[in-house]
């Protein structure tokens, strides 16, 4: 475990002082309930291992999945809550980064409209004080208005859907974009083996993919099984690459910035 930091811990308190509850979230959950939600940058980050079973688990990349599985299955209630806690990422390629360090914030749940946005706001704002955070830059938007972006663009539906998972990553559009446009050979040699599986019976094509994994050395990642890649791969085959034109409108889209 990392070295509790009073920073933060200050800044929990100053959450509880303002009445939301305290939440604990479990540290170790079903590394698909990870897997589904978060996008290609958490995933390679994810530290992962299988129990006795053979099921798949991670521990937690951050707190909001596991917090949102709570209030998803009934465990916490509406309200403000507020958490402070290990988080667990393996390092940045080429950084001598900590596998655990310390995260505090809030989810609110149940609340809606402009007043619940302001005060969530301003307890951004009061905890990054707490924390003697200085020269920071706040910035405020609208996922929904990106979301809306790709709709109207047209992009295909596999395109779309991973667009969508790597707006909260820095860069993340901006670099899927830019493989789009250079065509890498890495991406076309994925897109060749999907139209070649898709070919192929779906046994014959699971069969095929446990092959190459065996003789390649590695294990499948994560919970994800021979067939999911199967799947995986399949799937971009056919999927449309975006047009230049797209990728021009949305890279414009990106570059807009308004005080």
């Amino acid at each position: 475990m990392s070295v509790p930091d009073p920073r933060l811990r200050a800044a929990h308190q100053q959450m509880i002082a303002a009445g939301a509850t305290p939440v604990f979230p479990p540290a170790v959950l079903p590394a698909r309930t990870v897997l589904e939600v978060s996008g290609e940058a958490v995933r390679a980050r994810m530290c992962v291992f299988s129990d006795n079973s053979g099921a798949e688990l991670a521990m937690r990349p951050d707190m909001t999945t596991p917090i949102a599985a709570l209030f998803a299955d009934g465990s916490i209630e509406e309200g403000r809550h507020v958490y402070c806690g290990d988080v667990y990422r393996l390092p940045r390629a080429g950084r001598a980064e900590r596998v655990d360090f310390e995260q505090v914030g809030f989810e609110w749940f149940g609340e809606a409209g402009s007043r619940a946005d302001a005060e969530a706001f301003a307890a951004a704002a009061e905890m990054t004080a707490a924390v003697g955070a200085t020269g920071c830059a706040p910035a405020v938007g609208d996922v929904g208005l990106f979301h809306a972006v790709i709709d109207a663009l047209g992009f295909s539906e596999d395109w779309a859907g991973r667009l969508k998972r790597s707006f909260s990553r820095v860069r993340g559009p901006e670099a899927l974009l830019d493989a789009a446009l250079q065509s890498s050979e890495a991406l076309s040699g994925s897109l060749r083996l999907g139209q070649a599986l898709s070919n192929m019976e779906p046994a014959d094509a699971v069969q095929a993919v446990e092959e190459m994994i065996e003789s390649a050395g590695v294990p499948v990642f994560a919970g994800r099984t021979a067939e999911d890649v199967v799947e995986r791969l399949i799937g971009r085959a056919q999927s449309r690459l975006p047009d230049q034109a797209q990728i021009s409108a949305l890279k414009s889209y990106l570059e807009i910035r308004r005080p």
